[in-house]
């Protein structure tokens, strides 16, 4: 409509921009009404979360106003800004949105006499105009479902307050065979034995993930006997024959704990997660795509779930060769439901979005991972044995199990020099020092975004880490986090100062894919988390 206004956040340094936008309205200069203006001392200081978040939240543009190149209060703070936004910039891209839609300027203290600091932000508030209507511009669904719900809803999304969960009622002390201290494999106990007041319940269900979580409960060698001796498994779909129709039957919380591991992909994965919760008396999310998304989350990158079928069973070259073969008429594209002689067959929904499990139902605990290593699921064993064999009181809920409050990189062992990125490597490409860090060695690596918990396994064979534990309390953005600092870690060229933003732009193009490599396991809890359509959903 032609008296749209867009929204527009403008970031500006408190040296120049913001002083010249002083003095613009020292000259009476009139400002489009719609900006909304936030000073940071630095344009450097501008994160690009914040960018995201702007977006997230419904702004129709952003402007970063900083100091000429060569004129930074701080040196070079303005150099370190112009990578930062131009790998923003390829990721804004990669989900879709407009690159018109953010704007880096250069703006003195002094030009706000001069109406130029005035005419720069006319010139985006216009162009923002032109490329964005109230009927046909950004809509974008899922950010009216997730940010504009209103107090009520932002009540409800806020971390609930940790509270400790409530103690077990005290067993009886186990017989000879009971709990042992100190045992000799982290998490086991030897002749462990059942509990003196019967086995607890535990189901264990995978939703939308490879089955390495599956795996990894396998993969805890003795550890596992703990599991047979404390708990009967009612279900458990790669080990044990337990139904749906049995969970169903049982009394709501007659399950003492589930493990699900898994994004929520289809409809059976809703269903069964809501069912195990409204059985349990506790739900642990195990492992990164429960947790985080994972890797299923990426799929929300390119498009709803037709799109995603139509391009598995009709654009890939086997199922292309196969229609074309036998149903060049009319693909076949797998339906929800079939009428055979025998009666109806249904397939699950596939839904657009991939969602991690605290995200369609209430969560006790987390254990990141992809998988989970041994000695996560050795303090997660640790912790059920006390609780259920001496009446020791689970950590608060909403505790992630298995991490330290630091990142990767503090219990990394690689010596780390800080260098310059000249240049991006796979391990493959290189003779891997392995004693140096591997972003020292132009390997890109996440560690200093991702919590510590894992034991840095993957850094210490010469392998970067890839963010599978998740971010560190002090971060919600965990992909923002990382291609900031790695942005700012690209040295300063001599042309710095004169050359354009093209060339800035093609220096950080060697980063391939920042979306999908800094956003691998943590799509779902991304402040956007699907593909971005301009002038629709």
């Amino acid at each position: 409509m032609a008296d749209f206004e867009p929204r527009i956040v403008a970031f500006c340094c408190n040296w120049c921009s913001y002083a010249g936008a002083d003095g613009a309205g020292v000259a009476r200069l009139q400002m489009p009404t719609n900006f909304r203006i936030i000073r940071t001392m630095c344009s450097a200081r501008v994160d690009p979360e914040w960018v995201l978040r702007s977006f997230a939240k419904g702004a129709d543009g952003v402007i970063i106003l900083g100091c000429h190149p060569g004129d930074c209060h701080y040196i070079g703070g303005n150099y370190r800004a112009r990578r930062r936004i131009a790998l923003l910039r390829m990721v804004l891209e990669q989900y879709g949105f407009d690159p018109k839609r953010m704007k880096l300027e250069w703006v003195s203290a002094s030009e706000g006499e001069i109406p130029e600091d005035d005419r720069r932000v006319r010139r985006h508030h216009q162009g923002t105009r032109t490329y964005t209507s109230q009927e046909g511009g950004v809509k974008m669904g899922f950010f009216d479902k997730i940010f504009k719900k209103g107090k009520k809803a932002e009540k409800e999304a806020a971390p609930a307050k940790k509270k400790a969960a409530p103690a077990a009622a005290p067993a009886a002390a186990p017989s000879a065979g009971g709990y042992v201290a100190n045992s000799p494999i982290e998490g086991y106990v030897p002749g462990l034995g059942a509990p003196a007041n019967g086995k607890i319940k535990i189901a264990l269900y995978w939703a939308a993930a490879c089955g390495g979580c599956d795996v990894s409960i396998l993969d805890s060698d003795e550890k596992v006997l703990n599991i047979g001796a404390m708990a009967d498994i009612v279900m458990w779909p790669i080990a044990a024959d337990g139904k749906e129709k049995d969970i169903e039957a049982m009394e709501d919380g007659s399950i003492t704990v589930s493990l699900i591991n898994g994004a929520v992909r289809n409809s059976e994965n809703e269903h069964m997660v809501k069912l195990l919760r409204k059985k349990s008396k506790l739900v642990i999310a195990y492992g990164t795509c429960a947790c985080f998304g994972g890797t299923p989350a990426l799929a929300n990158l390119v498009g709803d779930g037709k799109e995603i079928l139509d391009y598995v069973y009709d654009k890939t070259p086997s199922s292309a060769d196969f229609q074309a073969a036998y149903h060049k008429d009319k693909p076949v594209i797998p339906q929800t439901s079939t009428q055979v002689p025998e009666g109806e067959v249904t397939l699950p929904v596939l839904y657009d979005t991939v969602k991690s499990l605290d995200q369609v139902i209430d969560v006790d605990y987390s254990v990141p991972g992809c998988p989970p290593t041994q000695e996560t699921i050795g303090k997660l064993l640790n912790a059920l044995v006390d609780f259920v064999y001496n009446g020791v009181p689970l950590p608060p809920k909403g505790t992630m199990i298995g991490v330290e409050d630091k990142t990767l990189c503090d219990e990394c062992p690689r010596h780390k020099e800080n260098r310059r990125i000249e240049a991006i490597y796979e391990p493959y490409q290189v003779n891997v020092d392995p004693d140096l860090c591997l972003l020292d060695q132009g390997i890109l690596c996440l560690g200093a975004a991702t919590v510590a918990g894992c034991g840095a396994k993957c850094t210490i064979v010469g392998q970067p880490c890839r963010g599978c534990y998740g971010p560190t309390k002090a971060v919600q953005e965990q992909g923002a986090s990382i291609f900031t600092a790695i942005a700012s870690l690209y040295p300063v060229l001599d042309d710095d100062p004169t050359c354009g933003e093209d060339k800035i732009a093609d220096v950080m193009s060697n980063i391939k894919d920042p979306l999908g490599y800094f956003y691998a396991f943590t799509m779902s809890k991304a402040l956007i988390k699907s593909k971005v359509k301009e002038g629709g959903q």
